[in-house]
């Protein structure tokens, strides 16, 4: 916790809130394609205490098969809201990842940004056929 604070700031130091009393699931489906990656925000669903909000990342190219570079993800939607990233799995040509939002967020989205940002993971790039660029997607 002590590097944590150092890293991230004082406001990592918090026990995270971990999402309790299930309610629904709220389909999302917006998405956006910057330089052969089509980003999504597919649903969330929601708890008395939280969101958690499911993105999905997807290479949009013509390879059947493809490896892709490690990366870390941050959600940002608004200062109101605080996002950490929860889990993640990868598959062929994607993967998705799910953050957990607090305060919940409203079951009518539509005036929200969900901003990704994307940082590379240093790797060893022969292992890999499609690397990560730096950048910030809005969805």
């Amino acid at each position: 916790m002590i590097f944590s604070v150092f890293m991230h700031g004082e406001d990592r130091l918090l026990s995270p809130v971990e999402p309790a009393g299930f309610l629904k699931f709220v389909p999302i489906l917006r998405s956006v394609v910057v330089d052969n990656m089509m980003y999504a925000v597919t649903h969330m669903k929601q708890y008395s205490n939280a969101s958690v909000v499911y993105i999905e990342i997807e290479v949009n190219i013509a390879e059947a098969f493809v490896i892709l570079g490690h990366a870390s993800f941050e959600l940002f939607i608004s200062p109101e809201y605080q996002c950490r990233q929860s889990s993640g799995s990868g598959h062929g040509k994607g993967m998705q990842h799910s953050f957990v939002v607090t305060p919940a967020l409203p079951d009518d989205v539509n005036g929200l940004e969900f901003r990704l940002s994307v940082k590379p993971l240093r790797e060893n790039p022969e292992f890999q056929e499609v690397q990560f660029t730096e950048t910030t997607v809005t969805i």
